[in-house]
């Protein structure tokens, strides 16, 4: 009903139909970075990896391998999308207490960090997060890459926020 007051879906007979589409992922993004994302879980791990594409397939392997379902999000993702915006942190999302697996971490090979860390675990969004396809490289939909971009709130995060969008309302119309 909020949304049809927005102008931004149209319901007919059994028939819901989007309008504004921009618009729309506008609003869910702001409330997902004003008020869903602030109160998912997160846990930031140091890791030890040379360089992003070994911390990559290592997280690729030790997941897979544990059977741990997760998805690369943020940043990362981002850059791997749109080869912009490399970021200090990988972010994904994962099932929180799945690292309270001391073999996992050991493989892995990362540290609980209070703060800081190269490894920043969120508590998924919803089941959507993670898309059950194994194949390929586990990525989070395109809107939630965006998302978490645009909560990041950085020029350089905002910037490739805006090479995202096209993407996200690309998949929206599909």
């Amino acid at each position: 009903t909020d949304l049809q007051d927005r102008g931004l879906l149209l319901r007919a007979k059994n028939q819901r139909r989007i309008v504004d589409g921009p618009a729309l992922v506008a609003h869910w993004v702001q409330a997902y970075t004003d008020t869903l994302r602030p109160k998912l879980r997160e846990r930031r791990f140091q890791i030890r990896a040379e360089n992003k594409t070994q911390l990559w397939e290592r997280l690729e392997t030790c997941f897979d391998h544990a059977n741990i379902p997760w998805a690369m999000t943020g940043a990362d993702a981002a850059e791997r999308q749109t080869h912009y915006f490399r970021a200090d942190e990988t972010e994904i999302y994962a099932p929180p207490m799945a690292f309270e697996n001391r073999e996992l971490l050991a493989q892995l090979k990362a540290q609980p960090t209070g703060q800081g860390g190269k490894l920043i675990v969120i508590e998924p969004p919803g089941p959507a997060a993670i898309p059950v396809d194994a194949r390929g490289p586990h990525m989070a939909p395109a809107l939630l890459i965006y998302a978490e971009l645009r909560y990041r709130k950085t020029q350089q995060a905002q910037e490739a926020a805006e090479l995202m969008l096209p993407k996200v309302l690309d998949h929206g119309a599909h």
